[in-house]
């Protein structure tokens, strides 16, 4: 659970480099609603948030085996 420092757009971009398996990271409301789910199908995406509010970033991977990156 965090916060973003300043309210805005932020653009969010999933490098997975993955050789089996997969990753996604998903991004949740302070209510635990989704916000934007990326993966290697959907590696990018933008949404407007509040620095008042609270969000939650939840990794999953499945067989992952490799490496990942996320920047906004």
């Amino acid at each position: 659970m965090g916060r973003f420092p300043e309210s805005g757009t932020y653009e969010f971009t999933l490098d997975a480099q993955l050789s089996e398996g997969d990753a996604e990271v998903t991004l949740l409301g302070a209510k635990k609603e989704l916000l934007m789910k990326l993966n290697r199908q959907s590696p990018s995406g933008k949404i407007d948030l509040d620095a008042k509010n609270r969000y939650y970033l939840r990794w999953a991977f499945k067989g992952a085996t490799g490496k990942c990156e996320l920047r906004w």
